[in-house]
């Protein structure tokens, strides 16, 4: 089975301004789910880091419209994968507040 992923223009526009290596990341990402869906991708490992598989309803606390997104988060069923941008070597020179969990360590 095939599978499609659709991209907003603010996604394509952020990853212009991506390094190569990041870029193909994000692509070798989008081929597997592609030709595999979520089966392909469940284990794959970039740098022996799994690709994580996270629900959209993880809102920050603080979040003015907290109720609003996580209402429409369970509402649409909506999930999303974090593709291996850890920090791990302090590759990127600024705290993007993405951290290994101690899980993944």
């Amino acid at each position: 089975m095939e599978y499609k992923i659709d991209t907003t223009l603010v996604f394509k526009n952020k990853v212009n301004g991506f390094s190569i290596s990041e870029k193909r990341k994000i692509r070798r990402f989008i081929e597997l789910f592609t030709n595999g869906g979520f089966e392909k991708i469940d284990n794959y490992q970039i740098q022996s880091y799994r690709v994580r598989n996270k629900s959209s309803d993880d809102v920050n606390k603080n979040d003015t419209a907290f109720i609003e997104k996580v209402s429409y988060a369970i509402k649409h069923k909506l999930w999303h994968y974090h593709a291996v941008f850890y920090n791990v070597n302090n590759e990127y020179q600024i705290d993007n507040g993405y951290k290994l969990s101690e899980k993944m360590i």
